[in-house]
């Protein structure tokens, strides 16, 4: 055999390798990771950049504006990061533990609380920049018999499911439970000055920020400032 023939093949084996891993690779996110890990849903909390929560007549939307969270219906304020990431948290890890199918069940839709005014609908939305999607919507109803479960139902199906989780706690009434209670939303080590009015005067506090004290430097090969006390 040439050697020009085996180079060949020997391409055309690596090539058919990582076709095969391509085609043959998990993903982590969608319907079918999710249905793989027996969830409700499976998303990129990082894509997400929109929710939105409705109970009956009402109606809340929040949104991700350059990197933060933030209430833009029915009020806008600022909303608790560490809130989002525990309700994103809950909805990736919506464990299957029972299957009802409607015409099975010996209560209605209303009585299992994944409609009517009792169920909550959240949708979930946002694109990552090389144009993968995230569009979930969930119906969360009243408290299963299980300890710590609910009865849920997707959109596109009409089977509800008892899951293991409790993310109600955080969406029944978002803007008491999200809301982001810190008076300043800018880390502290950031801010330089500060205002403080009362009804005798305003007082302005400053902070000076002096660069450390450099006696010497290296001038060469490059220029860079030296360590004090190795030098001493």
């Amino acid at each position: 055999m040439r050697v020009s023939t085996t180079v060949i093949l020997g391409l055309l084996s690596i090539a058919l390798a990582v076709v095969t891993a391509w085609l043959d690779r998990e993903k982590s996110t969608g319907k079918s990771a999710a249905a793989s890990a027996n969830v409700l849903v499976r998303f990129d909390p990082e894509i997400v950049d929109r929710i939105e929560v409705a109970q009956g007549t009402k109606k809340t939307v929040i949104e991700r504006l350059e990197g933060s969270w933030f209430f833009k219906e029915p009020e806008v304020d600022r909303v608790d990061q560490r809130a989002v990431a525990a309700l994103f948290d809950e909805l990736n890890h919506l464990t299957i533990i029972d299957r009802i199918s409607p015409s099975e069940a010996d209560q209605t839709l209303a009585q299992l609380g994944v409609a009517g005014d009792r169920s909550i609908r959240i949708s979930l939305g946002g694109e990552s920049d090389d144009g993968e999607l995230v569009d979930e919507t969930v119906v969360l109803g009243d408290s299963a018999p299980r300890e710590g479960s609910l009865y849920a139902l997707l959109t596109d199906s009409d089977e509800v499911l008892g899951v293991d989780g409790a993310p109600r706690r955080w969406i029944e009434d978002p803007l008491a439970t999200m809301r982001d209670r810190k008076v300043l939303s800018a880390p502290v080590e950031t801010i330089v000055q500060l205002g403080i009015g009362r009804s005798t005067g305003e007082v302005v506090l400053q902070r000076n920020l002096t660069p450390p004290q450099q006696d010497w430097a290296v001038a060469e090969p490059r220029q860079a400032w030296a360590d004090r006390g190795k030098v001493d």
